[in-house]
């Protein structure tokens, strides 16, 4: 029993001393983000998706002003970073001309990597603030919402708000302004590669088009985020 009790102890001993080391090698932080994103391809504010007696208007999406909040890690030597991101737009949404108001735009990024260069910032001799130019590229998630933009001709026909739920690869580039090992301001641009994989009504959550084809909803986006 004491050989048992001996074991384990040591056991503790040597997972908080890994626990230890692995923090000292990642600094986690939160970056509070502001974006302007954009939409192109399937959205043209002219087509609609049409079957099963449904039908999903395609509204042209203006540009809008978002924002979001990342909470990730980045390497001792601010080598690279990795995060989880939600963020949250809002366009205006328009089909033929007819206004349907807002449109609400979700994203959950499930995984951010940045890497940044020069590497060795932080053992420069030079005053702050030190300049770094960075990468980023990640896995993407969200659904698009909007107002008015569901028709049926079920249960003597009614009109909902539509959802497009949406699967996306982004890219991007910047500079991050770092006045301290962790707090900065980083000003980038990218370009996002998405895909409208899905369409439900959004109201009642009963209504799925079953889609053959997976449709282009990507587009440029720029972001200012505050370490």
């Amino acid at each position: 029993m004491k050989r048992l009790i001996f074991v384990f102890m040591l056991s503790v001993i040597e997972i908080l001393k890994l626990q230890q080391g692995l923090y000292a090698q990642i600094r986690p932080y939160i970056q509070i983000d502001g974006s302007y994103t954009s939409i192109y391809g399937t959205f043209d504010g002219e087509s609609s998706l049409v079957g099963g007696k449904m039908e999903f208007l395609l509204p042209e999406l203006s540009s809008g002003l978002g924002w979001g909040l990342t909470a990730g890690c980045y390497s001792s030597d601010k080598r690279w970073s990795v995060g989880f991101k939600y963020a949250r737009s809002t366009f205006d949404a328009s089909h033929l001309d007819e206004s349907l108001g807002k449109a609400n735009y979700n994203l959950i990024e499930l995984f951010e990597l940045t890497w940044f260069f020069p590497e060795e910032w932080q053992n420069s001799s030079r005053e702050r603030p030190v300049i770094q130019f960075y990468i980023t590229s990640g896995l993407e998630m969200g659904w698009i919402t909007v107002r008015d933009a569901f028709y049926t001709s079920f249960n003597s026909g009614r009109q909902g708000d539509a959802r497009y739920n949406w699967a996306g690869f982004p890219v991007g580039t910047g500079i991050s302004i770092n006045f301290a090992e962790i707090s900065s301001i980083k000003i980038g641009m990218g370009y996002r590669l998405a895909y409208v994989m899905s369409a439900s009504e959004y109201s009642f959550d009963s209504a799925e088009f079953n889609m053959e084809d997976t449709l282009g909803a990507g587009g440029l986006f720029f972001d200012i985020g505050i370490v």
